[in-house]
């Protein structure tokens, strides 16, 4: 049975770069054509990634603002981690 491998950042250039690379489910924040994406409802999260194995986390924004940094980044590396389950491994850029 294959793992269930999510990736947040599949929109962006790095993240699309790895998403071409192998079999994941993109969660993004908006559409973006990406085949099978998941729109990204933090209510949902935890009942999204229940069945995850791996979660790979290269979302970010590059901003001057230190508020939204922290927003974008670390409240969103935060979410993720908080809606994992127990057995996913989680890789991040960060």
């Amino acid at each position: 049975m294959a793992a269930k491998i999510y990736i947040t950042g599949a929109s962006g250039r790095l993240g699309n770069a790895v998403f071409q690379k192998i079999k994941a489910v993109p969660l993004v924040r908006k559409a973006s054509g990406l085949e099978n994406e998941i729109i990204i409802e933090f209510a949902d999260l935890e009942k999204t990634l229940a069945d995850a194995d791996v979660i790979i986390h290269i979302a970010g924004k590059i901003s001057y603002d230190m508020k939204e940094l922290e927003a974008s980044n670390v409240e969103l590396t935060r979410k993720i981690v908080d809606a994992a389950p127990d057995n996913a491994r989680i890789i991040s850029k960060e």
